[in-house]
């Protein structure tokens, strides 16, 4: 059921391969002869992990946290999607064009509200899932549009959310300082 889902997708446990990689990729930054090598697959991790998500969300019709082999299997895939992109991003050249992409302003400005959009995503994506009525325009556009809706809803309350609750606060820190 419905209670079952959201303790996979939510309970630390059920996640743990996220944490895991996460630290694994920490650690492996402080070796240059790992990074070498996790540059090497990180392509293909990439690569592979698009094509088991495109596969889930084929079969499925939804690439939704409701489903187990979305939670077993989905959204392993997703974390080593991620991992990957990051660890290329670690391990690229950043001079020149790169370097100019990850100092742009927008991009800034998505790190600053990345944190509003991470408490958000999921109340955002379940009232969406809730009232989403477009299944008339077939599946790969009704699914398009609905997590081009999701995005934008899910940024635009985490940039107000940081306009008029983060900022506020994070001024308010050094009056805390011990």
């Amino acid at each position: 059921g419905s209670a079952e889902s959201g303790a996979m997708y939510f309970l630390t446990p059920t996640r743990m391969d996220a944490l895991a990689a996460g630290g694994l990729l920490a650690v492996a930054f402080r070796s240059d002869w790992l990074m070498v090598r996790i540059r090497r697959v990180a392509p293909v991790l990439v690569g592979l992990s698009i094509a088991v998500i495109a596969v889930i969300t084929s079969k499925l019709g939804h690439f939704r946290p409701e489903d187990a082999l979305t939670v077993t299997v989905g959204l392993s895939a997703n974390t080593l999607l991620f991992v990957a992109v990051i660890a290329l991003s670690m391990t690229t050249n950043f001079d020149g064009r790169w370097r100019r992409t990850l100092r742009h302003r927008r991009l800034a400005y998505l790190g600053q509200i990345s944190y509003g959009a991470y408490v958000f995503h999921w109340p955002v994506m379940v009232l969406t899932a809730k009232f989403w009525r477009f299944s008339h325009f077939g599946f790969f556009a009704s699914q398009l549009l609905y997590w081009m809706v999701t995005f934008t809803v899910t940024f635009v309350v985490a940039g107000l959310s940081y306009r008029f609750f983060e900022r506020p606060l994070l001024r308010l820190k050094d009056r805390f300082v011990t």
